[in-house]
C-alpha cells in the first residue's frame, strides 16, 4: 500500500481555517446514514435473503451473492490491499483468523519465527496468540528496529494517531521485507481511516477492519484484508466471481485456506447492513467524512490549546472521536455529559456529537472523547469548545 501520494498534509493544512462549508450541517449525511440501516434490515428480511442457505444452488442465490462481494470490493478500496474475506461473529474470531493466516503463511515457507511484535495493548489478541502458539513481546514503535530479527512473524499495530504524518521509517521498512515479516493492523474496534487520509509510510499485510464501527452499524462485521501475498490463507468461504457467476470459494477449492470462521456466510443482516451503508455513502463519500473528520479534529486540538490546555493528546477515527485529557481534579462537578445536556436544554445547538465521559487516576484527570464531530459545523464546534473550556475552567 503505497503512501507517497497521501493526503494527509493537506488535511493539516485546511485545518487552522476550516476550508468546509461552515454552514454544512450534514443532515443529507444523517439521513442516508438511518436510511441504510433501515433499508439493511429490510433488505435482508426479504425473501431469497433470510431463508438463504450455503447448501443450497449458488444459481438461486446470485442477488445475495453479488451483494457479499460487492462488500468484499468495496473493503479493499477503503483499505487498499488486495482481497477480503467476510466475518460476522465477534472481533476474537477475526482475529484469531488473522494470527491462524500469520501462523500458516510462515509454516507453509518452512520458517520457524513464531513472535509477535505489539505495538500497542491487544488484550483479545494476546488470549488468540496462546491459542495459535504464537509468542508475544510488547515494544514500541521507536524500539521496533533493534527487535527485529528471524524470530519475528509479526509487527502488530493499531490504527495510527491521525496526526502521525509517517509510520515505519524506510530502513525499517527494508528489514522488515528482508526478514519477510508480515505487517498486520489490529481494527477491531476502532474507526478505520480510507485509504488517502491515511499516513505516509502505511505498508499493510494484513488489516482486521471493523465494518461495524465504519458504517456506524450493528457491531460484529469484520473484514479480514490482505495483500496478494496472503491471499490464499484467508478464511472461506469468500465469494469469487468466475465468468460472470458469483459462487462460494470453499476449503476444498483452496488448501491453503486456514479453513472456516462463519457458519456458511455468516450474518447475513449484519452483512447487509453495511452493504447498504456503504452503497448509499460510497467511498468517495467516506473520503469526504475522513477529511471533514480530520479538518474537525485538528481544529479542535488547535482551540483548545489555544484557551490554554495543552493535554488535547489523542485524535482517531473516520467519524471523528477526539480524546481529550485534562490534568484537573473534577470529582467534585457534575460529568461534562451531563454538563452539555444542560447546555441542550437550554437551546445550544451541538449537532449529533456523543461524548463519553470518565474520570481516571483516582479522580484527578479527565478524559473525555468526543465523536461524530464530522456532523458538527465550524459554528457548533466553537460553542462545544467554549463549553468545553468552562467546564474545566469551572475546576480549578
Amino acid at each position: 500500500m503505497n503512501k507517497a501520494n497521501s493526503n494527509f498534509d493537506s488535511f493539516t493544512r485546511q485545518a487552522e481555517e476550516w476550508s468546509l462549508s461552515p454552514d454544512e450541517q450534514n443532515n443529507k449525511q444523517t439521513q442516508l446514514s438511518l436510511a441504510g440501516l433501515a433499508a439493511g434490515w429490510r433488505l435482508s428480511t426479504l425473501e431469497g435473503f433470510s431463508g438463504y442457505n450455503p447448501n443450497q444452488p449458488e444459481s438461486s442465490a446470485q442477488g445475495l451473492l453479488e451483494c457479499i462481494y460487492e462488500l468484499q470490493e468495496m473493503s479493499c478500496s477503503m483499505s487498499g490491499l488486495a482481497a477480503a474475506s467476510l466475518v460476522s461473529s465477534s472481533s476474537s474470531q477475526a482475529i484469531f483468523g488473522c494470527l491462524s493466516m500469520i501462523k500458516k503463511y510462515h509454516q507453509r515457507k518452512k520458517q520457524s519465527c513464531n513472535t509477535l511484535l505489539l505495538c500497542d495493548e491487544f488484550p483479545q489478541l494476546t488470549v488468540a496468540a496462546e491459542q495459535t502458539n504464537l509468542q508475544i513481546k510488547s515494544v514500541s514503535i521507536t524500539q521496533l528496529e533493534q527487535n527485529l530479527d528471524s524470530n519475528v512473524a509479526a509487527i502488530v499495530v493499531k490504527v495510527p494517531d491521525i496526526t502521525d504524518k509517517y509510520f515505519l521509517t524506510g530502513t525499517v521498512q527494508q528489514k522488515i521485507q528482508k526478514l519477510d515479516i508480515i505487517v498486520y493492523m489490529e481494527g477491531s474496534g476502532q474507526y478505520f481511516y480510507p485509504l488517502q487520509s491515511m499516513p505516509k509510510n502505511m505498508n499493510l499485510d494484513l488489516l482486521n477492519l471493523d465494518l461495524g464501527q465504519l458504517c456506524e452499524s450493528e457491531p460484529g462485521a469484520y473484514a479480514v484484508l490482505s495483500n496478494d501475498r496472503l491471499k490464499p490463507y484467508l478464511p472461506v468461504p469468500r465469494v469469487q466471481l468466475v465468468e460472470h457467476k458469483f459462487s462460494l470459494q470453499t476449503h476444498q477449492q483452496n488448501h491453503f485456506s486456514i479453513g472456516a470462521l462463519n457458519t456458511g456466510i455468516g450474518d447475513i443482516e449484519k452483512l447487509l447492513r453495511c452493504y447498504v451503508q456503504l452503497r448509499l455513502v460510497g467511498i468517495e463519500g467516506l473520503q469526504k467524512l475522513s477529511l471533514k473528520a480530520i479538518v474537525a479534529a485538528q481544529y479542535f486540538m488547535k482551540k483548545m490549546t489555544d484557551n490554554g490546555f495543552g493535554n488535547v493528546c489523542y485524535t482517531s477515527g473516520n467519524t471523528g472521536s477526539c480524546r481529550i485529557t485534562v490534568d484537573n481534579p473534577i470529582a467534585s462537578i457534575p460529568s461534562l455529559q451531563q454538563y452539555l445536556e444542560d447546555f441542550k436544554s437550554s437551546g445550544l445547538q451541538i449537532g449529533n456529537l456523543n461524548v463519553d465521559d470518565s474520570l481516571v487516576n483516582d479522580g484527578t484527570h479527565d478524559e473525555s472523547t468526543f465523536s461524530r464531530l464530522h456532523y458538527s459545523s465550524k459554528q457548533q464546534l466553537d460553542s462545544i469548545i467554549e463549553i468545553f473550556v468552562k467546564f474545566f475552567s469551572s475546576s480549578e
